[in-house]
């Protein structure tokens, strides 16, 4: 199911990557400092590193290869700050790309590709809270609001702690959520494929599973399950 679901995917980075030449690191580190403007949104697409902080200002730091600097791009879109590569090469990194945004508020984290995008400290707010990863990257946070949602396609994993009143996890294909670490009153979690679901509920866990996967929980909620396939609902012990 993992390949179903990730073909189109990687079909549309298989022809964008075609005929378009390829810029290799010179080995030659540097950083940069830029100022994006306003936003609340992180969107990671590309082998990159994304180290997020909470700060009273916005700003991006990109630690890479100097010759490559021009084509990592941080761009806004509405309230999104996009990190990814230029469209028009093929980006061949020596080192490891690292780029640190600082920011007073975060409503999303969501990572196409390969990436990984990880949280320095907990990130609070009064809205709801989105991790998404598409493909095989990874995302570790710990956040803080009254309603957490999160969601892996592909085979990337999502490792959440902190607090919330309703979480909502959802897997389709290999990937995995880790978020026992979450504690939630009530909580909704679905895996389609093999990927698993750990998950925190102190009132009540609804549990959906399509498949070989397993979502194990704790919290000491009321369980309703509904299972098609080898998976289970567990107790963790």
């Amino acid at each position: 199911m993992k390949h179903i679901l990730v073909l189109p995917f990687l079909l549309l980075l298989v022809h964008s990557c075609i005929n378009r030449e390829t810029v290799h690191g010179n080995g030659n580190e540097t950083t940069e400092s830029r100022n994006p403007g306003s936003f609340k949104r992180i969107q990671l697409m590309g082998s990159m590193d994304v180290e997020i902080k909470k700060g009273d200002e916005r700003s991006v730091e990109i630690n890479a290869e100097e010759n490559l600097l021009p084509y990592i791009e941080t761009k806004v879109e509405g309230d999104k700050l996009i990190v990814k590569f230029s469209d028009d090469v093929n980006i061949d990194a020596d080192k490891d790309i690292i780029v640190k945004v600082t920011t007073p508020a975060l409503t999303e984290a969501s990572v196409m590709g390969s990436g990984d995008i990880s949280g320095d400290g907990k990130f609070e707010s009064d809205d709801k809270i989105e991790i998404n990863v598409l493909g095989s990257g990874n995302v570790k946070m710990e956040l803080d609001a009254p309603a957490i949602e999160a969601k892996v396609t592909g085979s990337g994993d999502i490792d959440i702690a902190g607090n919330t009143k309703d979480a909502t996890y959802n897997t389709m294909g290999s990937g995995n959520i880790k978020a026992s670490d979450l504690k939630a009153e009530n909580t909704e979690a679905k895996t389609m494929g093999s990927g698993n679901i750990r998950a925190f509920a102190s009132v009540k866990l609804k549990a959906t599973i399509m498949g070989s996967g397993d979502i194990s929980y704790k919290g000491g909620g009321a369980v309703t399950s509904n299972v098609h396939g080898s998976g289970a609902v567990k107790t963790i012990e």
